[in-house]
Formats: structure tokens, C-alpha cells, sequence
């Protein structure tokens, strides 16, 4: 009786095992990759020119060097969001000039109602989820802490 159990224990794992790899071998969608271009933006802290505007600094966003476009995707957008609080602080959406590297520009507060990061350096986190459009293709970047 255990003996049984436990091959259809073993059966049911090799099974969900085997799904899992086909449906992901079905995934045509390659990953998209991104970095930051400038290195001020490591990911860990927050450079003051990102600060929004409001506590003192320039409030301009990272530019993202964005490469491994599917070519189904129809534009590239770019959310950036306050992992703390849960508050959006823009959308940029870019149009692919390229599918081999795709530079989403930096911009200033308020283009694409994009606000820097603005909790007046309680540390929340901030990041930014960049979508190729048309796709389940997308990744995150962390902005840093502020």
C-alpha cells in the first residue's frame, strides 16, 4: 500500500514536472534584458538628480538601455512605481527603434506624469517594470531606495 502511494506520488511529480517544461518551451517570448546606462542609477540608493523635485532634487528619470525585443511587441513602456506605498509614479511608452537595443530616454518630472522618487528619503523602495507591449515579455529594475 505505501509502495503504491508513493509511485503515484513519484508519477504525479514526473507529470507536473514534464508540463511545466513543455509549456515553457512553448514560450516563444524571449526575456527582455535592461541596465541602466548611466551608473549613478545602482540600483541600491537613489542618485540625487532622481529625487523629485519637491525635496530638492532634479526629478529626472534613468535612461534604460533595453535589448532582447520579441518582434510581436508593439512599443516598449516603462512604469515606475513606490514598492513601499503602492503609488505609480509615471508610464513612459517608447516606440522600438531597434529589436537588438531600445533606449528609453531619460525624461523630466511631469513628461508622462513621471514624478521622481519623492518619499523625502524615508527609504522606500522604487523600481521600474518595462512591458514590451503586445508580449508577456518584461522585467524589473530597481531604481534604489530613497
Amino acid at each position: 500500500m505505501i509502495l503504491k502511494s508513493l509511485s503515484s506520488a513519484i508519477l504525479l511529480v514526473v507529470l507536473l514536472i514534464s508540463c511545466s517544461a513543455s509549456e515553457q518551451a512553448s514560450d516563444s517570448s524571449p526575456n527582455l534584458s535592461a541596465f541602466f546606462s548611466d551608473p549613478a542609477w545602482d540600483g541600491i540608493s537613489v542618485p540625487q538628480r532622481g529625487i523629485c523635485t519637491q525635496f530638492g532634487g532634479t526629478g529626472l528619470s534613468p535612461e534604460i538601455v533595453v535589448s532582447n525585443i520579441p518582434e510581436e511587441a508593439e512599443y516598449l513602456s516603462a512604469t515606475f512605481l513606490d514598492r513601499n506605498s503602492g503609488n505609480r509614479h509615471g508610464v513612459l511608452e517608447v516606440e522600438i527603434e531597434s529589436l537588438d537595443e531600445t533606449i528609453i530616454p531619460s525624461v523630466r518630472q511631469g513628461t508622462g506624469g513621471y514624478i521622481g522618487p519623492c518619499s523625502g528619503g524615508r527609504g522606500n523602495r522604487y523600481e521600474v517594470v518595462i512591458r514590451a507591449e503586445g508580449t508577456n515579455s518584461r522585467i524589473r529594475l530597481s531604481l534604489g531606495r530613497y
